[in-house]
């Protein structure tokens, strides 16, 4: 009946694969399920920002992706005839969107215009001649090595305890997002979305910490 089902009983009195319980001590066995909204953002500020070299660790990134991996693959047909199959030719790393607060202060803004302006530089306000601080000409762009960086994005269980670091190597900023401003809107803060592409990831498991239980004898 119902009742039976739902509490894993079957007919032959024998606990069926959709036992209640077992689900519990399945997801028990996991440490739990992973939060959304327990996670944080490190950015390595990149040599060509000068500004200030911790903005980039006291951004306050409201939302992020974990990324995702995509292989290309082309067909290919063994005796060059008759059915295809699949070759895996490489793979993809799509694009990672963090949502940043703006602050009073103007951050993150300047930092990350001071970043793209490096990385193409397009203030023509001092002339066909002008240069940016780092000496670069307008409408050229920057060395790889300045611009390209690792970010970290890790996740966090109840107890604040990390689960998954994930590393983007040679990132950096593609897109910066457009920012609304409205006067309806009283109850909400300004955000800036900032498109990152980068060249590969790594992905580890943290280790739990070690708690002591042993008690002192007195």
């Amino acid at each position: 009946n119902a009742l039976d089902g739902f509490t894993g009983r079957g007919r032959d009195g024998q606990q069926n694969k959709f036992n209640i319980q077992r689900l519990k001590s399945q997801i028990h066995s996991n440490n739990g399920l992973m939060r959304p909204n327990l996670f944080l953002v490190r950015i390595t500020n990149p040599p060509c920002v000068e500004i200030n070299t911790e903005v980039g660790s006291q951004l306050l990134c409201s939302s992020a992706t974990l990324p995702g991996k995509m292989l290309t693959v082309q067909p290919h047909r063994r005796l060059g005839y008759g059915p295809e199959d699949r070759r895996v030719t490489n793979a993809v790393m799509p694009d990672v969107a963090l949502i940043f607060f703006i602050g009073n202060n103007g951050q993150p803004l300047t930092y990350f215009n001071e970043w793209f302006e490096y990385m193409f530089y397009t203030n023509v306000t001092k002339g066909p001649e002008g240069r940016s601080g780092g000496k670069q000409p307008v409408f050229t762009v920057g060395f790889r090595n300045k611009y390209c960086v690792p970010i970290e994005i890790i996740t966090y269980d109840e107890m604040q305890n990390s689960i998954l670091k994930y590393t983007l190597y040679e990132a950096f900023p593609m897109q910066i997002g457009d920012v609304s401003l409205a006067w309806a809107d009283n109850d909400s803060f300004a955000s800036l979305a900032v498109n990152f592409t980068y060249r590969y990831y790594t992905l580890d498991t943290l280790p739990a910490p070690v708690v002591n239980t042993a008690t002192s004898g007195g």
